[in-house]
């Protein structure tokens, strides 16, 4: 509160400020993937033995991006999360913090929890990632992109409009490169970190979340001119 929010467009450039609306976080645990709410049984290695929490230093420049690490299942190894919503066509931005290790590539998904959703693959080498498509019926307006962070980082983001369905889901998978489905090593991932779920078109800049959600209010800059000051201009 009361401090300024910077931003830059490229390094070494020139900062401004970031003014955003209202936005919420609708991920509980968005840095601890170790905790019940992530499903983190679903084909990776226990948290302890394989997968290590704040394995690593974040973009934020703290110890808490986590190591995930696949289990030697036929299968697809990922975190996920569903939630309940309301039973209409709702938009969706769907964002993770994501570095290599023995994995370079990470698929996000966005699905009713069934076979309905979109997907994106990301390549955490090249900064690149595939075209979005489609899962089934229902999903429209899809669209991704991905953007170079501190510490070696990528912020990976998916974005589309759900069907009429009352629940979303979001998957993190490990990619091999050719799939999400494969026999895992025993001894491959990579780290994650900020998890973040908005009921918006785009997503906005990171909100952090506890065991529950967060709100970050609208960013609103005022100023009081000095005495005997006419006109203020903004450029």
């Amino acid at each position: 509160v009361n401090v300024p929010r910077l931003n830059y467009l490229t390094v070494g450039g020139n900062p401004f400020l970031l003014v955003e609306p209202q936005s919420t976080n609708l991920l509980p645990f968005s840095e601890e993937f170790n905790a019940s709410y992530w499903g983190t049984g679903t084909n990776l290695n226990p948290f302890g033995a394989g997968s290590v929490a704040n394995a690593i230093v974040s973009p934020d420049g703290t110890q808490t991006a986590d190591y995930i690490q696949e289990n030697t299942a036929i299968s697809a190894h990922r975190v996920q999360a569903g939630q309940s919503k309301n039973n209409s066509a709702l938009p969706y931005a769907l964002s993770i913090f994501a570095l290599k290790k023995e994995r370079d590539k990470i698929t996000l998904v966005l699905d009713d929890t069934t076979s309905n959703g979109c997907n994106c693959t990301f390549d955490l080498t090249n900064g690149t990632f595939t075209a979005p498509s489609f899962i089934g019926t229902g999903f429209s307006s899809i669209s991704a992109s991905i953007e170079s962070f501190a510490n070696g980082f990528y912020r990976c983001s998916l974005r589309g409009t759900s069907n009429a369905a009352g629940a979303i889901r979001v998957q993190f998978l490990l990619n091999n490169g050719f799939s999400t489905t494969y026999q895992g090593t025993g001894v491959s991932g990579l780290y994650i970190w900020g998890a973040q779920l908005e009921q918006k078109n785009n997503e906005l800049s990171y909100i952090a979340t506890g065991n529950g959600l967060t709100t970050r209010n609208q960013d609103v800059i005022t100023a009081t001119p000095p005495a005997g000051t006419v006109k203020i201009t903004t450029t």
